[in-house]
């Protein structure tokens, strides 16, 4: 953290006594300060589009404030740098790799991954709905990626149920598939992975990396948590991730979903 941003957070934090790495989130540069008002998360961008991505959470979480301390606070922002409230607690993937994939254990944390991302979708935040179907949005960003990428020859990653089919044939399966998937919008994570999941007293009882939140159909966040536990040795826990939601739909419109988290 630079002078600047240390100079101007103290206002804030008044006396900075310690500053630390703490295991929570994973796509930022996470610093956590020991101050005389508490202990803060500072949260910084290493490019334009990462300090925007910080910037669309500050936005998200200064509407999420009856929500606390289940998700952090917006406090300030100097320059690429963010002050956030701290919220205790490990992220998820880092508790999988401490402790190892013990049958027992691995059943209770994908249980209660579901149960957090089902309270989630039960909050009703002041934030804007989509203005049109949010399907129809999200294929448009599919093509927008792909098509405008160039990369419709790659292929979905090895923790992908679509593991193998190219970007193209991803396309081709959310077009032949988009008739039968009506949207269901909920308020979500937006990207509810293990690292994003904060454990904390045997149980997961917070949510760090806000930049994607919103009102969007509720099963994308779900294909999501499921690559997620592919992703940290888990794949053989996705029905107890389902079981811990609550997840009562069919399980094949989630295949919809999942294809767009590939290409997203």
């Amino acid at each position: 953290m630079n002078h600047l941003a240390t100079s101007l957070f103290e206002e804030h934090t008044d006396a900075i006594y310690q500053v630390s790495c703490p295991p929570q989130g994973g796509n930022y540069s996470v610093t956590l300060i020991e101050a005389e008002r508490g202990r803060f998360i500072v949260k910084t961008g290493d490019s334009s589009g990462k300090t925007r991505e910080l910037a669309k959470e500050a936005y998200v979480l200064s509407r999420l404030t009856s929500y606390r301390p289940a998700v952090p606070g917006f406090v300030a922002r100097c320059e690429d740098a963010f002050l956030f409230t701290y919220i205790e607690g490990v992220n998820l993937a880092v508790v999988v790799e401490m402790e190892g994939v013990d049958p027992e254990l691995a059943v209770f944390w994908s249980t209660e991954h579901g149960r957090f991302l089902r309270e989630i979708h039960s909050w009703t935040p002041d934030l804007p709905c989509p203005e049109s179907d949010w399907i129809d949005i999200a294929i448009a960003k599919c093509v927008d990626v792909c098509q405008n990428g160039g990369n419709l020859s790659a292929t979905a990653d090895q923790f992908s149920l679509h593991v193998g089919k190219t970007f193209k044939q991803l396309l081709d399966f959310i077009g032949s598939n988009r008739s039968r998937i009506v949207s269901t919008i909920r308020f979500g994570h937006g990207d509810w992975c293990l690292p994003n999941a904060l454990f904390f007293g045997g149980r997961v009882t917070g949510a760090v990396d806000w930049s994607n939140g919103g009102y969007a159909d509720y099963r994308y966040d779900i294909a999501t948590a499921l690559w997620s536990l592919r992703r940290n040795g888990l794949a053989a826990y996705t029905s107890d991730f389902l079981n811990g939601y609550g997840f009562d739909g069919e399980t094949e419109e989630l295949d919809f979903f999942e294809a767009m988290y590939a290409l997203i």
